[in-house]
């Protein structure tokens, strides 16, 4: 077995202690999705020009209000989830009725009511900042130079 440590570490769970269990593992975890997103929402609008002000989600990680309070935080957009998290099948079923006919173009599935929530950013913009701030140093210590 490769020992991790040293110039081949490519993951770290900044900020343990000898206090630290699983649950601050697992927060940790949920933590990274958030930041990630927030980066990569970042980087795609700065390419594209664009401010993004609605986030649609959907999947298993969208049953952790935690973790979707956090990345419209980061974000600074609202999220909104289905009350299902699982859309695949939905969607499918959906293509499907297109494909028959049944609606006339996708424009008038996009107005389609869908129960669900949302969550809106409830940190501030400068505490979000520092967050941010604090996740690309702990990155910037993670990898390679």
């Amino acid at each position: 077995m490769d020992c991790l440590i040293g110039p081949s570490a490519r993951a770290a769970i900044v900020g343990l202690s000898s206090h630290s269990d699983r649950r601050h593992v697992l927060r940790a975890g949920l933590e990274s999705i958030a930041f990630q997103v927030a980066d990569a929402l970042e980087a795609m609008g700065r390419e594209a020009g664009v401010s993004i002000g609605r986030i649609n989600a959907d999947g298993g990680a969208t049953r952790s209000a935690f973790l979707m309070q956090l990345t419209a935080d980061l974000t600074r957009a609202t999220l909104a989830i289905p009350a299902e998290p699982d859309c695949s099948p939905l969607g499918a079923a959906v293509a499907g009725l297109l494909g028959l006919g049944h609606f006339e173009d996708l424009a008038q599935i996009a107005r389609l009511p869908l129960p669900g929530s949302c969550f809106t950013p409830s940190l501030s913009p400068g505490a979000a900042t520092l967050q941010r701030e604090a996740w690309s140093d702990a990155v910037a210590r993670v990898l390679p130079r």
